[in-house]
């Protein structure tokens, strides 16, 4: 698959949904039920339709994860489903290869999205990383806010986005006490916390936790996903 429009990888566990309910008998032959984030579905489409390429990139097997993004009907939304022993995480060089986007474009075109600060960060200070404790839990339509706010305002680049976002908080004397985040309102969504520093990425953050939101629960039978042969 190769494009020219933005690219955002998602973390899986605990950005997605919470899938451990069929991690842990994946050819169970009764239904287990899982939680998948509030409105994601509806979310992922949209941001399709504008040309975003969604892909996922996870700790879990590629198997376990195409188990339950094919369980919850998620799975047509992604170009790409990676894992362990697959790629490691934050392997952006890896990822643009394999999407045909030029290193030098990558700042640009890509957005990671994850809910741990070590583990899913980009492997490259260029790209933008958003930062979601307990992702799972919030509502997709703010995630959605946040990734269209960056396009528009950096006229399709995620990393221009960021800066615009990062410099008006600054000029207009929204910094954070005791650190270097600047914030930035997002309508409905919230108040997001954005910082940059040399040699490390571009981070973005919601400031105030998770909302309790409506959990989506999505029940299936593992036994009768069909996951193509090569994923096995």
């Amino acid at each position: 698959m190769r494009g020219s429009g933005p690219v955002i990888v998602w973390d899986l566990d605990g950005t997605l949904g919470d899938f451990e309910a069929a991690y842990r008998d994946p050819f169970a032959t009764t239904a287990v039920t899982v939680r998948v984030r509030p409105g994601i579905d509806g979310v992922l489409a949209r941001l399709s339709a504008t040309g975003v390429t969604h892909t996922v990139l996870t700790l879990a097997t590629a198997p376990a994860a195409e188990l339950v993004l094919r369980g919850t009907g998620l799975r047509r939304h992604f170009a790409r489903v990676e894992g362990r022993g697959v790629r490691g995480k934050g392997d952006v060089a890896g990822l643009a290869w394999g999407l045909g986007v030029a290193a030098s474009e990558v700042g640009d075109r890509f957005l990671f999205v994850g809910d741990n600060p070590r583990l899913d960060v980009p492997q490259d200070a260029q790209v933008v990383f958003h930062f979601e404790p307990h992702g799972a839990t919030r509502p997709g339509a703010d995630v959605e806010a946040l990734v269209r706010t960056l396009l528009e305002e950096g006229e399709g680049s995620f990393g221009r986005g960021f800066e615009r976002l990062r410099l008006a908080g600054a000029q207009a004397g929204l910094v954070e006490a005791g650190g270097p985040a600047v914030r930035c309102a997002l309508g409905d969504a919230g108040t997001l916390l954005l910082a940059s520093g040399a040699g490390v990425c571009p981070i973005c953050a919601f400031e105030v936790p998770s909302p309790k939101a409506s959990i989506e629960a999505v029940s299936f039978v593992p036994a009768e996903v069909r996951v193509p042969e090569e994923e096995l």
